[in-house]
C-alpha cells in the first residue's frame, strides 16, 4: 500500500495549536509541531487536507502501489528563515518604542524614522488580514520532498 509521511515544522506563529489532518474527507488525527504522521492510504488520487481553526490547504496527490510521498507543512505567514522573522518583530517593537518617545519627548525627528516604519507595519498587517480572511485557504502549504 502506499504511504503519506507528513511532517510538520516548527514555525513560531503556529507553534502552540496543533493541525488537523485528513485525507479524502475522513479525519486521520492530529499534528503537533516538530512530530510527523505516517499514513497508509489505497492507491489512486487522492485528497489530503491539513487545517488549523479556519484556515485549511489541500493537495491532491497521485499515488501508485508502494509510494512513499512526503509533504512538509509549513505556514507563508512569518516562514521566512529565524533570523528574517527576529528582524520583523524587532522593528515592529521599534515603531512602538519610537511612537511611545515621540509622544512623551516630542522629538519632531523621531516621526521622520516613523514614517519610514509605517509602510512596513502596514505590509505585514494587510497580509496578517488576508492570510486570515481571504486567502484562509493558502494559510498552510505542503511541499513536496
Amino acid at each position: 500500500m502506499p504511504k503519506i509521511i507528513i511532517c510538520r515544522t516548527d514555525k513560531f506563529i503556529n507553534r502552540m495549536r496543533e493541525f488537523k489532518i485528513s485525507i479524502n474527507g475522513k479525519s486521520m488525527g492530529k499534528l503537533k509541531p516538530m512530530s510527523e504522521m505516517i499514513l497508509e492510504v489505497e492507491s489512486g488520487t487522492c485528497t489530503v487536507e491539513a487545517s488549523i481553526d479556519w484556515c485549511k490547504s489541500r493537495k491532491k496527490i497521485d499515488l501508485q502501489t508502494d509510494d512513499v510521498v512526503r509533504l512538509n507543512i509549513t505556514s507563508p505567514f512569518l516562514s521566512s528563515s529565524n533570523f528574517i522573522t527576529g528582524l520583523k518583530l524587532f522593528i515592529a517593537l521599534c515603531a512602538v518604542f519610537i511612537v511611545h518617545l515621540y509622544t512623551i519627548l516630542n522629538y519632531n525627528w523621531l516621526k521622520y524614522i516613523l514614517f519610514l516604519l509605517i509602510p512596513f507595519i502596514l505590509y505585514e498587517l494587510i497580509r496578517f488580514v488576508l492570510y486570515m480572511t481571504v486567502w484562509s485557504d493558502r494559510y498552510l502549504k505542503f511541499e513536496e520532498s
